[in-house]
């Protein structure tokens, strides 16, 4: 058992719901329901350094407790302040000493340092086809497999990814969260004459209380880049799948690039201490 589920188990007794929490927003391990956990993870790297180590806070039925420098826990339960002191107080006294070595010095992230994996795909007459992807080296199964459930969230639109979009949906065999953009790469010759095609961004599953701080930039970005895999493809169409494939590969490796200049952090003009507290009334 690791110490997050050593300590989760000590927790849960008292507050079956909890979660942990880096400055930086990261969602370590978490027992809230997944809409709730959402709604507070932006406002943990605007509160933290108001809330002392060794302290907590208190919002309706959030509790706050600060761990360490970067560390803080999540608790949503109705329980008296002197108790659920106390409860604190224990953690404090086991786990502080660990969780202060193990998490010293939390560098600033970016949506490129925690990529796992980038893949172009498109939906042809023989059904959802990878075209390039990155890392090079990953198995064909997940390939095909992600490649197939990236093509899927098309599944009941009559018009196919005529309208261009994100969306975001887990991939939880692989710890990760799906960043899909949907477009389509005219084409004489194809049904509709165009092709579904996608560009997927698998990334950390623990940033994506973040990540969806950021959906806006990552949707610009990803639109630029539809463009230019529209205009390679129609240029390489005649091409081999290999030269295809070093072309597209190139280019997701430039968007990788690009994901560089996205922090993941949040600014306080971007999310306000009153928001939190509005925010709380839809926790349930």
């Amino acid at each position: 058992m690791s110490y997050l589920s050593e300590m989760s188990a000590f927790i849960r007794n008292v507050i079956p719901k909890h979660a942990f929490l880096l400055r930086n927003g990261e969602i370590l391990k978490s027992t809230i329901a997944e809409n709730n956990i959402l709604i507070i993870a932006p406002f943990i790297p605007l509160i933290i350094d108001d809330i002392p180590v060794g302290q907590f806070i208190q919002k309706k039925k959030l509790y706050i407790f600060r761990l360490s420098d970067h560390f803080v826990i999540l608790g949503l339960t109705m329980l008296q302040n002197s108790v659920a002191d106390i409860l604190f107080q224990n953690i404090s006294e086991r786990y502080a000493s660990v969780i202060k070595k193990k998490f010293s010095n939390p560098t600033i992230k970016t949506v490129k340092s925690i990529l796992k994996s980038t893949i172009f795909s498109m939906s042809k007459e023989t059904g959802p086809e990878p075209i390039a992807w990155r890392p090079t080296s990953m198995k064909e199964t997940d390939i095909l497999n992600i490649s197939m459930k990236t093509m899927l969230t098309l599944t009941g639109e009559i018009n196919g990814a005529n309208k261009k979009m994100v969306s975001m949906q887990p991939f939880l065999q692989y710890d990760a969260l799906g960043i899909i953009y949907l477009f389509q790469i005219p084409f004489k010759g194809a049904r509709g004459n165009a092709f579904d095609s996608s560009i997927t961004l698998l990334v950390n599953y623990g940033d994506r209380a973040i990540i969806y701080e950021k959906h806006n930039r990552l949707e610009a970005i990803l639109e630029d880049y539809s463009y230019l895999f529209t205009n390679k493809y129609n240029e390489y169409a005649g091409h081999s799948s290999k030269e295809q494939r070093s072309v597209f590969t190139k280019l997701l490796e430039e968007l990788e690039d690009e994901m560089d200049k996205i922090q993941l952090k949040i600014n306080k003009s971007d999310v306000i201490m009153d928001e939190m507290l509005k925010s709380l009334k839809k926790l349930n």
